[in-house]
């Protein structure tokens, strides 16, 4: 299911909200996120985590005619930190991955920071953020 829009990202929520719903009440993960059509599983073990992954294939394809892609399908130790979605999760936190840390700082406007808002920024970002608002409007300005 590509998701290009926002049309299409409400209709994701909505359509995958009965998968949210197995996963949590059926599948029980030490940890679940799921942004879109992506999502990530935290489990004790491999194994633990292979089983997960197993059922919720299987509940995608048979209940809502969905394949769960073979190549983004990895078990992986959180310790190291997961890449998704430009963030690095771990299991005590989230950060945001470097090369989304210089997006954000090259076009970030006026316009669109509150969109920021929510991002768990590196602390350096976070502090500067309010310079580069400043820096962008003075050249809006001048």
């Amino acid at each position: 299911m590509p998701i290009g829009n926002l049309t299409s990202q409400l209709f994701a929520n909505i359509y995958l909200n009965e998968f949210d719903r197995f996963v949590r009440h059926e599948v029980r993960p030490y940890g679940f996120v799921r942004y879109g059509d992506d999502f990530v599983l935290f489990g004790a073990s491999r194994q633990q985590v292979s089983s997960m992954g197993r059922q919720c294939a299987e509940f995608l394809a048979r209940k809502l005619f969905l394949e769960v892609h073979s190549t983004n399908n990895s078990v992986v130790k959180a310790a190291s930190g997961i890449h998704f979605l430009g963030h690095r999760v771990y299991p005590n936190g989230v950060t945001v991955a470097p090369s989304l840390a210089r997006k954000i700082s090259r076009d970030i406007t006026p316009a669109n920071a509150s969109g920021y808002s929510a991002q768990v920024l590196p602390r350096r970002l976070r502090r500067d953020l309010p310079w580069y608002l400043v820096e962008q409007s003075e050249a809006q300005q001048g």
